[in-house]
């Protein structure tokens, strides 16, 4: 792949729905967190997850599907949870609070994603995100984000503003799960801006 296109699949970006948790990494410790970063594992809940509700929460729509093949999907997502779960009960592994958090409309793609927040962050700070995508399989997706941008918006008679990461820390196939997702809600909203204009 040349790197025209691959720059083009990387900086695609689109809006979507899903859980998004973010944390501080201290300035001294940001070395450290590079250097560990992939020897950490993904953690999956050991408690009930409704994952139809979260998925319909997810604007979930697979790709070429009728009704009755996303209804299938739902249930192979299910079942596919369930196992994770049963394999999480004999690891005595503990819950990640991804699993809990509600979806949020972010701006994303391969390189960095951008959100709406009322709290204050700083331009150049780390982060450490998580992300749970509305795909198969269910994968919770990891990166050391660096703040790139901050700015401040009015909405809705609401003090919001908006925060850009740029992904500092990701890998390979996470970040093709990310492209692969934009790609896949582009397709959905032009479906969508289809069927409003019939």
């Amino acid at each position: 792949m040349d790197e025209v296109k691959e720059s083009k699949r990387r900086y695609a970006r689109v809006n979507g729905f899903f859980p998004l948790l973010w944390e501080k990494v201290p300035d001294d410790q940001v070395e450290k967190e590079r250097e560990h970063f992939f020897h950490k594992r993904d953690l999956i809940p050991h408690e009930p997850w409704d994952a139809s509700g979260w998925l319909e929460q997810g604007e979930w729509e697979p790709e070429g599907s009728s009704e009755r093949e996303s209804r299938l999907d739902m249930v192979l997502t299910g079942i596919h949870v369930k196992l994770d779960l049963v394999l999480n009960l004999l690891m005595k592994k503990e819950v990640d609070p991804i699993y809990r958090t509600p979806p949020r409309e972010v701006n994303i793609s391969g390189a960095g994603l951008s959100l709406r927040v009322n709290e204050p962050f700083e331009k150049g700070a780390f982060y450490e995100l998580k992300m749970l995508l509305p795909i198969l399989p269910v994968r919770v997706i990891r990166a050391l984000g660096r703040v790139a941008r901050v700015s401040d918006k009015k909405t809705s008679g609401e003090d919001l503003g908006e925060v850009a990461f740029e992904f500092d820390t990701i890998s390979e196939e996470d970040k093709e799960i990310i492209i692969h997702y934009t790609f896949k809600r582009q397709r959905e909203l032009l479906r969508e801006k289809r069927k409003r204009n019939q």
